[in-house]
């Protein structure tokens, strides 16, 4: 596929998650309860949720509409329920949409040892071909799209795009460091 198709594809379901994102943040600091009625919103939309064991290992994801492949990461200290606020309502209308839980977060089974992330990125692998889902855009939040980077550097030729919103993209040490630091004024 060329760059240009690709890019006249993405920039659509790019445009959609902004709007999405700048629509749907303030509903969420707007409640505490917010959680509680996601779950709620789990059992009575067309949102299915759902659980896949890989590697001994219990993962929960949701889905929902058709199209092609749209896979949702979310960050750390998160969970699915980070992409419940109308996001993936708006994207399922044109696209088969999925949020995967990360290991050891929200309702996913916590591994034993090591997770890093191309640990993830195997799983989340694993996750996808067990379930059929082939060349998805992978959208990552914050630590969510270290893993996306990982996914398509392990796997190059199983994802359509990239999308990455507010990446944690940087190694918290070393050559990072100068990024994070004020610099002295010129």
């Amino acid at each position: 596929m060329s760059s240009i198709t690709t890019k006249s594809k993405v920039a659509p379901l790019l445009g959609a998650l902004l709007i999405a994102s700048a629509l749907c943040e303030p509903s969420r600091a707007q409640s505490s309860n917010s959680f509680i009625r996601n779950e709620a919103s789990l059992q009575t939309s067309s949102i299915q949720e759902n659980y896949i064991t890989v590697e001994k290992l219990r993962m929960r994801y949701i889905k929902s509409g058709s199209g092609p492949a749209v896979v949702m990461i979310h960050g750390n200290a998160g969970s699915i329920e980070d992409f419940e606020f109308g996001t993936i309502a708006m994207l399922s209308s044109n696209y088969h949409v999925m949020a995967v839980e990360r290991p050891g977060h929200g309702k996913s089974g916590r591994p034993n040892g090591k997770t890093d992330v191309e640990y993830q990125a195997r799983l989340l692998h694993q996750v996808l071909s067990s379930l059929g889902v082939a060349r998805p855009v992978l959208v990552g939040h914050s630590w969510g799209s270290a893993l996306a980077l990982s996914y398509a550097l392990q796997y190059p030729t199983e994802v359509s795009a990239l999308i990455l919103v507010a990446p944690a993209a940087y190694p918290d040490a070393g050559e990072g460091r100068l990024l994070r630091e004020p610099q002295p004024p010129c």
